[in-house]
């Protein structure tokens, strides 16, 4: 139907559609929005117009005067849009068709009816790439996994687009040249080359093919011309905005070598942009100006400077001549200032040395103005951490006063901007050599009330700014005010935020980051570790969280490994058998966390892991929970001392199962983490795969659940364990076999793709028609998380399974008993945990 047009000859008119007929153009009918998230719809000028979905789109003047067979085509076309829209993972099987049809479509004559088509193949290119993430969370699906076993590779959608390049590019080069191109229709080209170089260029998982890096680069000298023609346009803003935008993503998604070739051709009709008078114009043409300056000098080293040098003067000029207007747009301001700040941290060294002064002193005019401020501290951001170390000592003082003080406002980006502007010109200019000290006490100070759980975000960069200011105290002051400023100020709101039950992240490497600094600049001089720890401990009161304790624990040993001696760790060990939980507590979390560092403790005490082991005995559940963390931790430290200890202790004390798993699980995680680690614990699987599998049978459901969890992980580590859980999975004890269905999902790990092997794969899933409840309600969880993390696995078993599942979720009345508990009668259904699993 898309090609239902029986008054007219197509063969008479070349391949690229011109026609001598008069085409009719629908009433606002552009169809170029931003449906798609790709973010640029609204105040940028990529503006949502119509998508044909108003009742009013229909209103249009007729091509002949009986001739209504567009409507049939235009019907057709908006059909198929809506199929691709709202099947995305259903059309990858019709990508190829669907290309073809609309490719061979863009020659349509009736300019209504060819907005429609480039409408389509927009959704089409999305739809490419959407619909490989959407098949699944670990692994692109290339096809319908209903068609095909899982084993049998086709080409995927994405590749199928990726084929179809050069026949697309023909096309729209095509288009643009076609006598009937007028503005619509090149509006409409343009947004099939902005959405096809984001989706052909976009950032792919590993997991995904990889395509050549090169892109659309052999079309350029097609296609530039036409761009820039776009731009040139007097008469079209919107088409001039666009063009813009797609030249500037051009330039960012393809390599810097690529787009050195097109930089002469496109200059001109950029700063003729910049020096436009329509707003939206300027700020699209600054955009590719800053682009510009970094594909010239990339890596801030030698460039051909006889090619380029007047080409950036001249941008560097059109833009800084937009900061001295008068009654411009905020926009524009904010664009100028980027730009301006974008030649200078590129080429401030000899080219634009002389225009650096100028340019500090009006971004720091621009810090008083409500709308600028905020860009002009960014500004500042990108010349303090250029690398040619530009000279901003001149307004240095003025521009950390400002940040300061926006510090207070109201505004969260506003503040986010200050603190990140701050950290970067103390971290890595060298104008805070020049700064005033009083300055620095008085933002140290003022730092104090953001370190709190009232905003996280600004908590970790207002510590990582005061982890800089310490770094860097030596340059600044040479008598330790500022330090001395940190531990009165600063040091009492970090151990009052140690006790917060949200801290964690970014936040809590920072706080760690800032302990750290501190105490490896002053070597204890001013806080001594005695003293350090006195205050973390007296932190860690009664009835605080969880995360909280393990906070405090980190601090701890992040000190103890910057004091780098034995006797600090010998006071963490005496700890451990405080008379107060939450100290003890404390004390072997740190003793956890150092091992995991990858400290030996065994030097600091012979007996460490006995000690450890009498905390079990305490009756804060807690404390013993520390414990068990601690025994695991302290073994990735010294493994030929604790490891064989730790199965030793297993086997001895039966009625600790559950905890000393819980650490023999700590180790394997560890190990399991990566190919590299998990060859260090191979060599002690001789003693710990037999332990685990004598164990599976065990009556306690937290011990068989630890050893699933143990046993899954471990073969991960070694493969010969999937062969003794294909075997047990047939075992004659009930436990054993659920515990070997559990243990399947923990199989799935990064460092092996995920994958399983697939015997244990077909011996699991027979434990489906396995006669006991608890053993089929295991597998049921597991296959869930299977289809979640690599369905692959048993996709193309679903046709046995759905069946299976399906009849599970039917309620069977054998299942229901009825308890007599005297005065009333109480039923209870064993097959409800399998129905909520099924």
């Amino acid at each position: 139907l898309m090609t239902y047009d029986p008054n007219y000859d197509y063969g008479s008119t070349g391949d690229d559609g011109d026609t001598d007929m008069a085409d009719a153009d629908a009433d606002g009918d552009d169809d170029f929005g931003d449906d798609d998230d790709w973010g640029d719809d609204g105040g940028d000028g990529w503006d949502n117009d119509e998508k044909g979905d108003g009742e009013g789109d229909m209103v249009l003047e007729d091509i002949g005067d009986d001739d209504t067979c567009w409507k049939v085509r235009r019907a057709a076309v908006k059909m198929l849009t809506s199929f691709i829209q709202t099947h995305k993972s259903t059309v990858q099987q019709y990508h190829l068709k669907i290309c073809e049809s609309l490719l061979g479509r863009f020659k349509e004559h009736d300019t209504t009816v060819r907005l429609d088509i480039f409408t389509a193949f927009q959704e089409l290119l999305l739809a490419s790439i959407i619909a490989e993430q959407g098949t699944s969370s670990f692994t692109a699906q290339e096809n319908n996994p209903f068609d095909m076993p899982p084993l049998v590779r086709q080409v995927s959608s994405f590749q199928l687009m990726s084929q179809k390049l050069p026949e697309m590019m023909q096309q729209i080069c095509t288009q643009f040249k076609s006598k009937t191109a007028d503005t619509k229709v090149k509006n409409g080209l343009l947004g099939i080359l902005r959405d096809l170089v984001l989706v052909r260029q976009a950032e792919r998982s590993v997991r995904c093919d990889v395509l050549p890096e090169d892109g659309i680069k052999g079309y350029f000298d097609d296609l530039i011309p036409e761009i820039i023609s776009c731009v040139q346009q007097n008469n079209d803003v919107q088409l001039k905005s666009r063009a813009l935008y797609v030249l500037y993503l051009i330039l960012q998604r393809h390599r810097n070598e690529d787009c050195l070739t097109i930089l002469e051709a496109i200059t001109p009709c950029i700063i003729a942009s910049v020096d436009a008078s329509y707003p939206r114009v300027k700020t699209r043409a600054m955009l590719v100006v800053s682009r510009i300056t970094i594909i010239v000098r990339s890596d801030y080293k030698d460039y051909d400077s006889a090619k380029y040098d007047g080409l950036i003067k001249d941008l560097f000029a059109v833009s800084f001549k937009q900061l001295s207007l008068k009654d411009i747009e905020g926009e524009v301001k904010k664009a100028a200032l980027k730009a301006a700040a974008a030649c200078l941290a590129r080429f401030g060294d000899k080219l634009l040395k002389g225009e650096i002064d100028k340019t500090l002193k009006v971004l720091t005019d621009r810090l008083a103005n409500e709308i600028t401020r905020e860009t002009s501290l960014e500004c500042f951001a990108v010349l303090a951490e250029t690398p040619l170390n530009l000279d901003i000592s001149s307004v240095v003082n003025k521009v950390i006063e400002e940040g300061s003080g926006f510090l207070k406002k109201s505004s969260s980006s506003l503040r986010v901007t200050a603190a990140t502007t701050l950290t970067s010109i103390v971290c890595r200019s060298q104008a805070i050599k020049k700064v005033n000290e009083k300055l620095l006490i008085s933002l140290i100070s003022q730092c104090a009330e953001y370190v709190a759980d009232t905003d996280l975000h600004l908590c970790a960069l207002i510590l990582t700014l005061l982890t800089e200011i310490i770094n860097k105290s030596d340059a600044i002051d040479k008598k330790g005010n500022l330090l001395k400023q940190m531990t009165s100020s600063i040091f009492p709101c970090c151990y009052k935020f140690l006790q917060s039950p949200l801290l964690q992240g970014t936040a809590l490497d920072s706080l760690k980051s800032l302990f750290s600094s501190f105490y490896t600049k002053t070597g204890g001089k001013i806080l001594s570790f005695e003293q350090f720890k006195n205050e973390l401990i007296k932190s860690a009161v009664p009835k605080l969280s969880r995360s909280s304790y393990s906070a405090i624990a980190q601090c701890l040993s992040v000190l103890i490994l910057a004091a780098n001696d034995t006797k600090s760790i010998g006071e963490i060990i005496r700890l451990v058998a405080s008379q107060n939980d939450a100290h003890s507590q404390v004390a072997l979390l740190a003793i956890g966390e150092l091992g995991k560092a990858g400290q030996d403790l065994s030097s600091a005490d012979k007996n460490l892991e006995g000690k450890i082991f009498a905390a079990f005995n305490c009756e804060s559940e807690s404390v013993k929970w520390a414990a068990s963390f601690a025994l695991g931790n302290i073994a990735v430290g010294n493994m030929q001392k604790y490891v064989p200890s730790l199965i030793e202790m297993i086997n001895k004390h039966s009625d600790r199962q559950y905890l000393l798993l819980n650490s023999l699980k700590e180790i394997i995680t560890h190990y399991s983490s990566t190919q590299d680690l998990a060859k260090l614990l191979l060599p002690f699987s001789s003693t710990i795969t037999p332990l685990l599998l004598t164990n599976a049978s065990s009556n306690d459901e937290g011990v068989r659940a630890m050893i699933a969890e143990c046993l899954g992980k471990f073969a991960v580590i070694d493969a010969k364990i999937f062969n003794e859980i294909q075997k047990l999975l047939a075992a004659k004890d009930t436990n054993t076999r659920a515990t070997m269905a559990t243990s399947i999902k923990y199989g799935l790990n990064k460092s092996n793709k995920y994958q399983l092997p697939q015997a244990a794969v077909t011996a699991f899933l027979k434990t489906l028609n396995d006669a006991d409840l608890l053993v089929k309600r295991q597998t049921f969880l597991s296959i869930n998380t299977i289809l979640r993390v690599n369905a692959r696995l048993i996709v193309s078993e679903l046709e046995s399974i759905l069946p299976i599942i399906f009849q599970a979720t039917i309620t069977n009345q054998e299942l229901i008993r009825e308890v007599d508990l005297g005065p009333f009668k109480h039923r209870v259904d064993d097959g409800l945990p399998l129905r909520k699993a099924a």
